[in-house]
């Protein structure tokens, strides 16, 4: 396949190479189809306009074959739970060589898996790229040395679907993406807190399953020449199944509730601040951020 090129300028934009035309016209056609099946830029996947130039079409198309852009196609759908065995027989695909594209797939964070069943057995999704498998994508160093434009990638994907949204968004967010919790010891002066915003509820609620790994936000802007990296490091908890996916991908390492509680007072220190994921409602995280002010 013929050489992708690229440029990089520093408000983080990245384009094809002026002119660009696919070596392999099906499987541009599968990747666009794939990009608009999981981005969530509304004109892109209702209108289906995605082009060459955006970032959905050329991360995917840098990462992946064209097999497996088929077998992502599969999914149908982002965030809907498939066993092994069902992927298999969409795919006509033994069951072994099914687990074998979908492991490559959890280590490149284009699939992710959790264990919500009666009997806790491994199911597998397609999530979102954010929050999602553009983090994931981030956290596998190996990959985003291969392919450096992630950075860019994960960046424009954290802007541009709320980009039209965002001036209509209430103050403290109305549960879009990301939500503040208030640091542990600003809630204790506060009679009216609630146990589901303490960080000690969740560490609580996941305790023996919890993760710790790199802040993939402070990573790219380093990779893309901002701010100098200073407090780039482990600041990125996982909890539950995510704690699960990111062992087992190399990209976290298992950490205890006294651990987790330290980084948070080390975050504090810095003045850093603490968010959560809760894109499935209040009972359930799968993340706390610790990010800078």
């Amino acid at each position: 396949m013929k050489e992708q090129k690229g440029r990089f300028i520093n408000d983080g934009d990245y384009r094809q190479e002026k002119g660009y035309t696919p070596d392999d016209p099906e499987k541009a056609r599968l990747v666009l189809k794939l990009g608009e099946l999981i981005t969530d830029r509304m004109d892109a996947k209702l209108l289906k306009n995605m082009t060459y130039d955006d970032p959905e079409y050329w991360a995917l198309d840098h990462v992946l074959t064209k097999d497996e852009v088929k077998f992502m196609l599969s999914f149908k759908k982002t965030r809907v739970n498939y066993r092994i065995e069902q992927l298999a027989q969409m795919n006509h695909m033994s069951v072994e060589d099914a687990q074998k594209t979908v492991d490559h797939m959890v280590w490149l964070g284009l699939v992710e898996f959790n264990r919500e069943n009666p009997e806790g057995v491994k199911q597998y999704d397609m999530p979102i790229f954010v929050p999602g498998s553009a983090e994931f994508m981030m956290m596998q160093d190996p990959l985003t040395e291969e392919h450096p434009e992630l950075a860019t990638f994960f960046n424009l994907m954290t802007q541009m679907p709320l980009e039209p949204l965002t001036p209509m968004v209430p103050q403290g967010g109305a549960g879009v993406g990301m939500h503040v919790i208030p640091v542990e010891t600003a809630i204790e002066s506060n009679p009216e807190s609630i146990s589901l915003e303490r960080i000690s509820h969740w560490l609580d609620k996941y305790d023996g399953k919890i993760s710790v790994g790199q802040c993939t936000c402070r990573k790219q802007q380093r990779m893309r020449g901002e701010g100098d990296g200073e407090i780039e490091g482990e600041f990125c908890v996982g909890v539950g199944d995510l704690a699960e996916f990111c062992v087992e991908r190399h990209t976290g390492r298992y950490i205890t509730k006294e651990e987790a509680m330290e980084i948070f007072r080390r975050a504090e220190r810095h003045g850093f601040v603490h968010q959560i994921t809760n894109i499935d409602g209040e009972d359930k995280i799968v993340g706390i951020c610790n990010c800078a002010p």
